[in-house]
C-alpha cells in the first residue's frame, strides 16, 4: 500500500504560522492574496490526505472483516468444554473478572454467548455478600438453570441468608460463614436455615438439637466460630447422613453425649459440654467403656465437661480441648485405656489462678509427651504459663504454640503494650526452652481496630525483630490482635490487616480442633 505521508513543502508543523512571520508588519494587498493562496493549496492537500487515509482504513477493516481465527470456528461444544476447563480447580468460583468464567465472557460477542449458554460455568460461587451487589447471587445462578449448585459465603447479609434457605432444594453444596443472630431474623415459616437455631444456641433442649439433626440430613459440618460466628456446610450430593464436625454451644447430658456418637457413625470431629453428676456416671458407665474409632478430634471446654472420658474409649483419638481443672487421674485413665497418640492440645485455664494453679496445670501437661502443637487460652499473665513448661522434657515434641492472653488497655498511645508480651519472648528465647519452629500470640482487647495497630507495641516488636536476628529465637512468630497481624521474620515490614477478624478466627491450629 503506497504510503500517505505528506512531502517536505507540506510540512504540518504549523505552515500558516510561518507565511504570516514572512508577511512583515504591514503586508500588502498583493502579499495577502499570495499567503491566502497558499494556505488553500495546503487545506485542499491535507483534504485529500485525509481522503485516501479514510479509504484506506475502510479497505483495511473490510479485509480484516474477513480474517477467519480458527479458535472460533470449533464446535460450541469444544468450545464450551474448554471454558468449563479453565474453572479454577479445588472449589467453587470467586467472581473476578480475571478469571473464568467472566473473564471469558468479555472477550468477544462469540465466546460471551458460549459462555452465557454454557450452564456449568455458573453453578458454583464463592462470596463475600459485603462486597457484591445482593442481586449478584440471584443473577449468577440463574444462568445455571437446572444444575444443582454449589455455594460458599461469607459475610452477613440477612436477605442473602433468607435467599438461600428459600432454594436450600438447588444446592448440592451449600458452605456458609454468618452470625447466628441473623438466623433468628428469618421468618418464622422458614424451615430451612433457621432449623439450625438448636446447634448454635446456649439455651436448647436436647430434643430440639436432635430433632435438628435428624432434619437436616445433609448437614455436613457445624462450627461455633469465635465471635458468635457460626460455619456450616450441607452436602445434598450424599445419599445419607455424612455429618463429621459437630460443635454445640448448649450444656447436654452424659445421655446425649453417647448418643451423639453412636447414631453419628461419619463423625470425627466432636466438640460439646456434657454435664454429668458424680453420681449418675455409674448409671450410663456399662463395663466395658464404649468404642468410637472413628472420632479423631474432642473438644470439652467446658469445667466438668471431661468427665464423659469414662465412658468412652478412642483408639484415634489425636486432638484434644480441656477446660480448667479437669481430673488428671480420669485423662490418664482414658488416655491408657484409649492407647491414642495426642499431638493436639487445646487448653482453657480461663478460670484458673495461674500462679496457684501452675503445679496442677503442669501436672495436667505431662500427661500428654507426644503433643507437637500446644495451644492455651483464657490466659491473663502467659509467662507463668511458660514456667509450667519448663524444664523442656515436660512436653519435648512441641513445634507449635499459641497462646492467648487479655491486653491491659491504656489511657495513651504509649510504647508499653507489649510488656507481658516481651517477657514472653524472652522465656521462649532461654535456654532450655521448647523447640518451637511456629509461635502465635493472640492479644484479646476490646480496643478499636486503628489502636489495635500500635500492639504489641513499638518496644515489643524491636525486642521480637533483635530476638530473630540474632537467632535466639529460630522460628515463625506471629502476633494477632483485633483487625490487625504482625508477622516475623519478615523481608519487609509485612503488616497485615486480621484474616480472622471477620469470619473465621482460628490459631494456627485450629483445624486440628
Amino acid at each position: 500500500m503506497p504510503s500517505r505521508a505528506p512531502c517536505a513543502h507540506c510540512d504540518p508543523n504549523q505552515p500558516h504560522r510561518r507565511n504570516k512571520e514572512g508577511l512583515g508588519a504591514a503586508p500588502s494587498p498583493q502579499q495577502l492574496r499570495t499567503a491566502l493562496a497558499e494556505v488553500r493549496s495546503q487545506i485542499l492537500l491535507y483534504k485529500r490526505l485525509l481522503a485516501a487515509l479514510e479509504e484506506d482504513e475502510e479497505d483495511l477493516e473490510t479485509r480484516l472483516a474477513k480474517v477467519v481465527y480458527p479458535v472460533l470456528n470449533l464446535p460450541f461444544e469444544v468450545t464450551a468444554d474448554i471454558f468449563i476447563r479453565c474453572l479454577p480447580v479445588g472449589g467453587p468460583v470467586t467472581p473476578t473478572s480475571s478469571t473464568a468464567p467472566l473473564a471469558l465472557s468479555h472477550v468477544c460477542r462469540q465466546w460471551r454467548d458460549v459462555a452465557l449458554s454454557t450452564t456449568a460455568l455458573w453453578d458454583s460461587l464463592h462470596v463475600d455478600l459485603n462486597a457484591i451487589a445482593p442481586w449478584l447471587l440471584e443473577m449468577w445462578f440463574s444462568r445455571a438453570q437446572e444444575r444443582p449448585l454449589s455455594l460458599t459465603i461469607d459475610g452477613e447479609s440477612h436477605s442473602q441468608l433468607g435467599y438461600v434457605s428459600a432454594n436450600t432444594g438447588r444446592f448440592k453444596y451449600l458452605n456458609l460463614y454468618f452470625k447466628h443472630s441473623n438466623l433468628a431474623g428469618l421468618p418464622s415459616t422458614d424451615n430451612g436455615l433457621r432449623s439450625l437455631l438448636p446447634l448454635a444456641s446456649y439455651n436448647t433442649t436436647e430434643e430440639a438439637i436432635w430433632s435438628c439433626l435428624e432434619n437436616n440430613s445433609s448437614l455436613k459440618e457445624h462450627r461455633i466460630l469465635p465471635t458468635r460466628f457460626v460455619h456450616v456446610t450441607f452436602d445434598y450430593h450424599s445419599p445419607r447422613s455424612t455429618l463429621t464436625h459437630l460443635e454445640l454451644l448448649a450444656r447436654i447430658s452424659g445421655a446425649m453425649f453417647l448418643k451423639l456418637l453412636r447414631r453419628l457413625p461419619a463423625l470425627s470431629h466432636l466438640k460439646c459440654s456434657p454435664h454429668i453428676l458424680p453420681n449418675s456416671i455409674q448409671g450410663l458407665r456399662s463395663e466395658v467403656a464404649e468404642m468410637f474409632p472413628n472420632i479423631r478430634s474432642l473438644g470439652l471446654p467446658a469445667r466438668g465437661a471431661p468427665a464423659a472420658l469414662p465412658l468412652v474409649t478412642l483408639p484415634n483419638l489425636s486432638s484434644l480441648e480441656l477446660g480448667a481443672h479437669s481430673n488428671p487421674v480420669e485423662i490418664r485413665d482414658f488416655l491408657i485405656r484409649s492407647a491414642c497418640y495426642i499431638t493436639c492440645l487445646r487448653i482453657s485455664l480461663a478460670d484458673c489462678d495461674e500462679k496457684e494453679d501452675r503445679g496442677e496445670t503442669a501436672a495436667l501437661l505431662s500427661l500428654f509427651p507426644f503433643v507437637r502443637s500446644l495451644e492455651a487460652i483464657g490466659l491473663e499473665d502467659p509467662t507463668i504459663f511458660m514456667s509450667c513448661l519448663h524444664p523442656r522434657n515436660l512436653l519435648p515434641e512441641v513445634t507449635e504454640l499459641t497462646v492467648h492472653y487479655d491486653v491491659e488497655e491504656y489511657d495513651d498511645n504509649t510504647e508499653n503494650y507489649g510488656d507481658k508480651w516481651i517477657l514472653l519472648l524472652h522465656r521462649m528465647s532461654e535456654k532450655g526452652a521448647l523447640a518451637l519452629t511456629k509461635a502465635h500470640v493472640h492479644l484479646n482487647t476490646s480496643r478499636s481496630e486503628a489502636l489495635s495497630l500500635c500492639y504489641p507495641g513499638r518496644l515489643a516488636q524491636a525486642v521480637a525483630t533483635r530476638l530473630i536476628e540474632e537467632e535466639r529465637l529460630n522460628l515463625l512468630l506471629r502476633c494477632q490482635c483485633p483487625g490487625y497481624v504482625k508477622i516475623w521474620p519478615c523481608e519487609e515490614d509485612d503488616d497485615v490487616s486480621d484474616p480472622d477478624s471477620g469470619t473465621d478466627s482460628n490459631s494456627s491450629n485450629t483445624e486440628n480442633h
